[in-house]
């Protein structure tokens, strides 16, 4: 956790993120769901309107498996046939994903 805050902090971006979770707060990783749900919350939101933004195939299955939307953004690997029944989005770049959110499309 430390790393991650000071990380945030040195980017200047810090207080864009009120909680911050890291893998050393929980039990279990991804594909479980224990880090997505402890975010939500630490936040009070709800899985089911809250995003998550993916690049893997375990991250893609700890967020359907929680319950939220999830989007991925493939990074080494695309999508195969699992994994296109468990997002509710692929994108191609996360402007993709703004310009989706700023449409009210996701959510």
């Amino acid at each position: 956790e430390v790393t991650v805050r000071r990380n945030l902090f040195t980017s200047g971006v810090e207080a864009y993120f009120p909680v911050v979770v890291t893998g050393d707060m929980i039990r279990c990783s991804k594909p479980d769901p224990e880090i997505f749900l402890l975010a939500a919350q630490k936040l009070g939101a709800a899985p089911a309107r809250s995003l998550v933004l993916e690049d893997s195939y375990n991250g893609v299955r700890a967020g359907h498996a929680g319950g939220f939307i999830t989007v991925m953004v493939p990074d080494i690997l695309g999508p195969d046939d699992e994994i296109r029944r468990l997002y509710t989005r692929c994108c191609a770049s996360l402007s993709e994903v703004l310009a989706l959110l700023q449409a009210g499309e996701l959510g």
